[in-house]
């Protein structure tokens, strides 16, 4: 069977310089958006539909200098590379290669004995020591081989819609998922604790109405249809939290999940007190 190998980490050298990037292809499948911190020199990649940053980290550039090197790297997320492995149908191998050439080391010496060269096979990698053919009798030692990471098998980001579950509301009969939250109406309600709101405080992407309860990024989805009841606690029509929510905004606004109120009393919310000062004072 033909054996097919790619790069996921593209690199090349220029004289003392070294570039390494991540595949266009890996980066075009999830429509990744770079975002360049020159101070450290660092690039990061996001994922904006979800929002989830720093998908992708990487250092593309390191320089040789006197015996110095300044590091490159690139990081990926392991689901984002568990997800291309599936789609792609390949699994994801670690390649390396190391080689010291030293002068004269006893060990080396008692390894080869009269031998110019010794080799060794192991599981996934090779040996290789030799002499090499110079005043000094200067020696090397290299080992070369391969590690799988990963093997085709989920799809945690192509298929997250699928991984929401069936998720147990209170105050509903039975569990909501994403392939029966249709037949739900809009009187049918769901209730969070306003504490939800935390995780989208002080960051600009989000827009928050705290009279409601409502959240929207940037248009690409929102949590709304909300109206407040008591001061700490969130109604929801279920079946709209649902409707174009990405999986995680779902569990993270079941995670504060409460019971329906047996008092129905509007009244502000602690957020809606802070906000409303802050909007009076700024």
């Amino acid at each position: 069977m033909k054996t097919s190998i790619e790069p996921l980490i593209p690199s090349w050298h220029s004289h003392v310089n070294t570039t390494l990037v991540p595949d266009l292809g890996f980066l075009m499948t999830y429509a990744l958006v770079p975002r360049i911190l020159s101070l450290q020199g660092e690039m990061r990649w996001d994922d904006p539909k979800l929002p989830r940053r720093d998908i992708v980290v990487s250092q593309p550039h390191s320089a040789y200098h006197w015996g110095n090197a300044k590091r490159a790297f690139v990081e990926i997320e392991r689901e984002y590379l568990q997800d291309y492995a599936s789609l792609r149908q390949m699994g994801i191998a670690m390649f390396f290669w190391e080689k010291r050439i030293v002068q004269n080391d006893d060990e080396l010496s008692e390894l080869l004995g009269d031998d110019e060269c010794y080799t060794k096979s192991l599981p996934g990698a090779m040996i290789r020591c030799s002499r090499l053919p110079s005043s000094g009798t200067p020696m090397c030692a290299q080992i070369c081989g391969h590690h799988l990471l990963i093997q085709p098998g989920g799809f945690p980001i192509s298929k997250a819609d699928e991984g929401v579950g069936e998720l147990e509301w209170p105050g509903l009969q039975e569990g909501v998922s994403k392939q029966n939250y249709r037949k739900y109406r809009p009187t049918d309600f769901v209730y969070v604790d306003d504490r939800v709101l935390g995780e989208y405080e002080g960051r600009s992407d989000y827009s928050i109405m705290p009279e409601h309860g409502s959240v929207d990024y940037r248009g690409q989805w929102s949590v709304s249809y909300c109206d407040r009841f008591g001061r700490d606690v969130i109604r929801l029509e279920v079946k709209k939290l649902y409707e174009g929510n990405p999986p995680s905004v779902i569990r993270h606004w079941h995670s504060y999940a409460v019971a329906p109120p047996t008092r129905y009393e509007r009244g502000p919310s602690q957020h809606a007190e802070h906000w409303s000062k802050s909007a009076s004072t700024g």
